[in-house]
This record gives structure tokens, C-alpha cells and sequence, in this order.
């Protein structure tokens, strides 16, 4: 998969490494969203605290994503560029894969509490 060195010619293979593993991240981490919402109970006299713990673990792992991410793309992916030209190219990929995990998450969240789960009272009440 991983070659030991990396070219600008090579580099976009390597970006595309990138952003698809910040999309598995965000979707990785909203199904554990998902699972922790459901398994949060709500308190009897107190439905606010629930909900506000589910919101809680919602965007927390909203903002763990993209860190999750970069860390990868950092310590993974750039270890194998030795150019600092190729390196200036693929912080490029390293931004849009960041971003694309943070935007994915939410709004795949955001689909997802709206449609599938309008009726769960859990997750639905992440928005």
C-alpha cells in the first residue's frame, strides 16, 4: 500500500490515501456517537441532562474527528515524504481530508438524526 518514498508525481495516490481516511474516521466515529446516544438513558424528572449529555458525546467526537485524522495523516502518511516540496503539496490533502472528516460527521449526523432516527427520541435529539 505505503510506498518507502513519495515524489510529486506519487503524491496524489498518497492524498487520496488521506482523505479517504478521514472519511472512514468521521464515519467510524459516528456510528460510536450513535451507539452511545442509544445507550445513554434518560433520567426520570431530568430529560434535560440526558440530552445534553447525548449533545455533549456528539460534539466531542465532532471535534476528536479531524484531530483523529491529522494525527494519522501526520504520523502515517507524511512519515514516508522525504521532500519538503512533496510535503508542502500534501499538506494540501492533509487540510481537505481534515475538513472533509469534520463536514462528513456533522452532516451525515445531521441527515441521520433528521430522517432515520426522527422517531428515536436518542439520537434525534443531537440537533
Amino acid at each position: 500500500m505505503l510506498e518507502k518514498t513519495y515524489t510529486l508525481a506519487t503524491v496524489g495516490n498518497l492524498g487520496s490515501y488521506a482523505i479517504l481516511t478521514g472519511l472512514v474516521i468521521a464515519i467510524v466515529l459516528l456510528c460510536i456517537s450513535i451507539a452511545v446516544s442509544k445507550a445513554i438513558l434518560p433520567e426520570i424528572g431530568k430529560a434535560s441532562a440526558a440530552v445534553t449529555k447525548r449533545r455533549t458525546v456528539f460534539w466531542l467526537l465532532a471535534v476528536i474527528s479531524p484531530v483523529v485524522t491529522f494525527c494519522i495523516d501526520f504520523f502515517v502518511y507524511r512519515s514516508h515524504i522525504k521532500s519538503k516540496v512533496v510535503v508542502d503539496q500534501f499538506f494540501t490533502y492533509e487540510i481537505i481530508s481534515v475538513v472533509a472528516a469534520f463536514v462528513l460527521y456533522v452532516l451525515i449526523g445531521l441527515i441521520l438524526a433528521k430522517t432515520v432516527f426522527k422517531d428515536d427520541t436518542k439520537f434525534a435529539t443531537v440537533f
